[in-house]
């Protein structure tokens, strides 16, 4: 993928259509994560996570 298509799929407008688990994060190892699923404008789907490292919490994005 280049930048130029990475950068196209970034301005499309998403709707989250699906978050696992469903409320909350899941706990692995030293981290909270949850998966979700998006869906564009367009019609397509794309999958996203998110985690956060439990021991620098201010990092988290």
């Amino acid at each position: 993928m280049t930048d130029q298509q990475f950068q196209g799929l970034l301005q499309i407008s998403k709707t989250i259509a699906k978050k696992t688990p469903g409320t909350g994060y899941t706990e692995e190892s030293n981290q909270k994560r949850c998966d979700l699923e998006a869906l564009s404008d367009n019609g397509e789907k794309s999958s996203v996570f998110i985690r956060q490292n439990s021991e620098y919490i201010k990092n988290f994005r």
